[in-house]
């Protein structure tokens, strides 16, 4: 159940979309309550934070006994442009 199925997921009555961003012990949280959860992808990082905070979500919602794909997934992370890469930093 994602993004729109979620809006009705409680006795067919309207129900608002929970997202949680962050990691560690809100993602016990998260896999319990929330439709939705937003990682971050640090600057200069590779993906591998993220791909670690994904793999935390899916056992979170083993735990709990949930679909990890009943959750929507995105990620903030940032871009600089520049000329130089020294200038940037």
């Amino acid at each position: 159940m994602t993004g729109q199925e979620n809006l009705r997921a409680r006795d067919d009555k309207f129900v608002e979309p929970i997202w949680v961003a962050g990691a560690g012990l809100r993602l016990l949280a998260l896999a319990r309550y929330a439709s939705g959860w937003n990682g971050i992808s640090r600057l200069g990082s590779d993906d591998m934070t993220f791909r670690s905070s994904v793999a935390e979500l899916r056992l979170a919602c083993e735990r709990r006994e949930r679909n990890s794909a009943e959750i929507d997934v995105s990620c903030l992370t940032s871009v600089l442009v520049g000329p130089e890469l020294r200038k940037l930093c």
